[in-house]
């Protein structure tokens, strides 16, 4: 077989306009699906962290209630005697959970406010931007992003409930775009909400070393009429009652933008290889194999698909440092599966973007080149 020249070789590679254009086009879908997949994740995980950030292993309520945002149910809060007769039942501790309306300068603000034993902590604020968590009834902790959109700050007030809270300290990580938390004593909300002797739900703290599936079964026969889920279920419940909600925009707009790269990668593949007809006769006529030319559009492929990623990345990072100043609700987390699902779908991507280019080379006829 004739040895096919380096030079043929090095030409059937290269059409670096179309190419960058190509690998721009995989950039912004890589971005877009990056950033998007992101908020997903940083929405999830504002859905479920006042679940994962209490120090409860198991969470007692109504068996309607699947959710600790945006809903109000009350239960009897001597269930607690009867859990704390479990031998490893540690601590139980109630939390009120209930959708207040504030009164900030004037306007109405939907608020989710949670009640919790203050000398426990287990409920409240996790991690503080800046003061104190309530020490006293009419004290109340709010959330730094909602502060500063009302200009609110410590030692002020916010009326709720029929009376003013006054604010001892500003959270962080308590907020999303769909839900923003407050959080006070609960003796305090129960008396404002007129509901002694209830609460909404039961947080229940576990011996060390005790099993919480067999003890969530257990203390479950102990409040018959009661739901007793892990700290794992119940971030579950809430996620799929609260996040579920976003999921289907959210992949639909990850799908836009996958199909939008898919197109404009075979596009400039395809556009490419035309101008490289007589190139790939060549290649064929001197004894290139199908083998050979699939692998040369699959390099070109990989080429788009790696510089489309890398540059995805690294406008994705930019974005999400601009997202956090300007749009602090709206986060972007990536986290390590988010970026490895986003790179195998780039891969897919390319080869998918590939296949096209590599029917067109397949068919070109080598004797053309040598009639040319």
């Amino acid at each position: 077989m004739v040895k096919i020249p380096d030079p043929a070789l090095i030409g059937a590679r290269r059409a670096p306009r179309r190419l960058a254009v190509a690998a721009a086009g995989v950039a912004l879908s890589v971005a877009i699906m990056l950033i998007l997949s992101g908020m997903r994740a940083g929405f999830e995980q504002s859905v479920v962290a006042l679940v994962e950030n209490t120090p409860a292993h198991l969470w007692v309520s109504d068996p309607a209630v699947d959710t600790v945002s945006n809903v109000f149910s009350l239960i009897d809060e001597g269930a607690a005697a009867a859990l704390r007769k479990h031998p490893d039942v540690e601590a139980v501790h109630s939390l009120y959970a209930v959708p207040v309306m504030a009164d900030v300068e004037g306007r109405k603000r939907p608020l989710m406010l949670y009640g919790y034993d203050v000398a426990g902590g287990a409920g409240g604020p996790w991690r503080l931007a800046e003061g104190n968590r309530p020490a006293a009834d009419d004290e109340i902790v709010v959330d730094v992003i909602f502060a500063e959109q009302y200009g609110l700050r410590i030692g002020g007030t916010l009326k709720l409930l029929g009376g003013e809270f006054r604010i001892t300290g500003l959270s962080a990580g308590t907020s999303s775009f769909m839900n923003t938390s407050i959080f006070a004593a609960r003796t305090e909300v129960a008396r404002r909400i007129a509901a002694p002797g209830q609460t909404s739900f039961l947080l229940v703290g576990l011996r060390p070393g005790a099993d919480g599936q067999k003890a969530r079964d257990e203390t479950a026969a102990l409040v018959p009429g009661l739901k007793v889920r892990t700290r794992a279920e119940m971030a579950a419940a809430t996620l799929d009652n609260i996040g579920g909600v976003m999921q289907g925009p959210f992949r639909l707009l990850i799908g836009i933008a996958f199909v939008v790269g898919l197109l404009t990668t075979a596009l400039m593949l395809y556009i490419t290889t035309l101008e490289k007809n007589g190139e790939y006769q060549v290649l064929r006529a001197l004894g290139g194999t199908p083998a050979l030319l699939s692998r040369l559009v699959l390099e070109e492929a990989a080429l788009v698909g790696l510089a489309g990623a890398a540059l995805g990345l690294a406008i994705t990072v930019l974005a999400a440092r601009g997202l956090a100043v300007s749009a602090p609700l709206y986060p972007v987390v990536l986290t390590p599966p988010v970026v490895v699902r986003t790179l195998l779908l780039v891969a897919v991507l390319a080869a998918g973007g590939a296949l096209v280019p590599i029917r067109r080379v397949l068919r070109l006829d080598p004797s053309a080149a040598l009639r040319g």
